[in-house]
C-alpha cells in the first residue's frame, strides 16, 4: 500500500492510537525516527477533525526524504503530517 493510501484509509478510523502506529512505522520506512507525537485537532464547526503527527529526525536528508515519500511538511527539524479524519463527528 502507498502512502497515499495508507493515510487516506487511516483517515476513515477513529482510533488515534491505529493511526500513531500505522504513521510511525511508515516514517520509519524511510528516516529513523527520534520523536513522535500525534494529536487529534478539532478546529470550529467547519472543519473536519484532523490528526495531527510530529516527526523528529536528525538531518535534513531524512526530512526531505519523509517530505517526498510521505508528503509531510517541514516543521522544525522534523515534519508534520496532517490527516483528516472521515467520516467522523464534530
Amino acid at each position: 500500500m502507498n502512502q497515499a493510501t495508507l493515510l487516506d484509509v487511516l483517515g476513515r478510523t477513529r482510533d488515534l492510537h491505529v493511526i500513531a502506529e500505522n504513521v510511525r512505522a511508515m516514517c520509519e520506512e524511510h528516516a529513523p525516527v527520534t520523536s513522535f507525537e500525534c494529536f487529534r485537532l478539532r478546529h470550529d464547526d467547519d472543519d473536519a477533525p484532523v490528526v495531527l503527527c510530529v516527526v523528529g529526525v536528525d538531518s535534513d536528508r531524512e526530512q526531505s526524504a519523509l517530505i517526498r515519500e510521505c508528503g509531510a511538511l517541514p516543521f522544525g527539524s522534523g515534519v508534520c503530517l496532517r490527516i483528516p479524519l472521515q467520516g467522523t463527528s464534530h
